[in-house]
């Protein structure tokens, strides 16, 4: 049962993450290709920071079904806790000589989901090991949705102590009819691996 809560989290770490900062990231305009594009950056990536209720069911809702209900998670809980202390610097913004295509050079920290993966491995020993040897592990073997219950707090108290880690990335930008475009929010992905 571990192993499965542990595939679906590991999977919707990355998927999560990568969706929250890649909400809207899409044309804008401004006076200068930088200030437009540090204004895009700046409107998504404080709406992840800030995480209000709307963006995290928006979140939610992009997640699609995790299954992890069995366990009593909540997917708005999972939501807010992997992106519990994010924070970014925009430190360059790189537009070409021919002015069509320019590169963001961005500080984020954030949990990252290989800290994640290494701690509900040693979790789901530890949640083992506990069991086989306390007497009342035994009877919460014996006790489906008890035992789904536990593996649901061990994972949330897992994902709750991720530690923050800073990541720089770059994110491409091209000049579009409709302004500046991300050309690639799936480039985001690599902030939380």
């Amino acid at each position: 049962m571990m192993n499965r809560v542990l595939k679906v989290l590991t999977c919707s770490i990355t998927a999560v993450l990568a969706l929250s900062v890649g909400l809207v990231l899409g044309a804008c305009s401004g006076p200068s290709p930088e200030e437009a594009i540090r204004e895009d950056l700046a409107a998504n990536l404080d709406r992840v920071k800030e995480l209000d209720d709307a963006t995290v069911e928006e979140l939610v809702g992009s997640m699609g079904t995790l299954g992890l209900e069995t366990y009593g998670i909540e997917a708005s809980d999972v939501v807010r806790s992997l992106l519990d202390g994010f924070d970014y610097t925009i430190d360059d913004i790189t537009v070409d000589d021919e002015g069509t295509s320019a590169v963001a050079s961005v500080s984020v920290t954030c949990k990252s989901a290989s800290d994640f993966t290494e701690r509900i491995n040693q979790a789901a020993t530890d949640l083992a090991t506990e069991l086989m040897n306390d007497p009342s592990g035994l009877e919460l073997l014996s006790d489906e949705d008890a035992l789904n219950a536990r593996i649901g707090e061990v994972v949330m108290e897992t994902l709750d102590e991720v530690e923050l880690q800073q990541t720089s990335i770059e994110i491409d930008y091209s000049k579009t009819d409709d302004g500046w475009t991300a050309s690639d929010a799936s480039e985001l992905a690599q902030i939380f691996s």
